[in-house]
């Protein structure tokens, strides 16, 4: 999607790009160049990206319920590495919440649904999700936005 801003309002206008979260400087005399906002986060540095929606609001954190598994937290889009997200999660998130004897399950090949076992943190390769048991998305929010994101 390309936004076009017409000559007159280019001259000062800043547009915030927010996927990227960062700032660019359109000008009528040239081209777009890109400006470091001057926060440096830690979440540059991991191997996985959690994208905010294309508004640049939300992150894709969801909760849902199913028959055999109940109240679920899904975190939807995560791009690289899910089980470094998963064991991030593991490690820093779930100690703190009471469910400290976690362990990290791999849905089934071709599989619509995980494991009917109960899990507290599930990777979906397929879908590219991370479900964890319980309703934590205010929690699982909270996390990401403390990681940079």
């Amino acid at each position: 999607m390309s936004l076009l801003i017409t000559q007159r309002f280019a001259r000062q206008c800043l547009v915030l790009s927010p996927l990227r979260s960062r700032l660019l400087s359109l000008d009528a005399s040239s081209a777009p160049q890109t400006i470091q906002t001057g926060e440096t986060t830690g979440a540059h540095s991991l191997p996985y990206f959690v994208p905010r929606s294309t508004d640049g609001t939300a992150l894709p954190i969801y909760q849902d319920q199913r028959q055999v598994l109940g109240q679920l937290t899904v975190i939807k889009h995560v791009r690289g590495d899910l089980n470094a997200l998963a064991k991030d999660i593991q490690t820093e998130l779930l100690p703190h919440l009471g469910t400290a004897s976690a362990t990290i399950t791999q849905a089934r090949s071709g599989s619509r649904r995980p494991r009917k076992q109960v899990y507290p943190v599930t990777v979906c390769e397929r879908k590219r999700q991370v479900i964890l048991r319980g309703r934590w998305r205010r929690v699982v929010n909270d996390w990401f936005l403390s990681k940079g994101f």
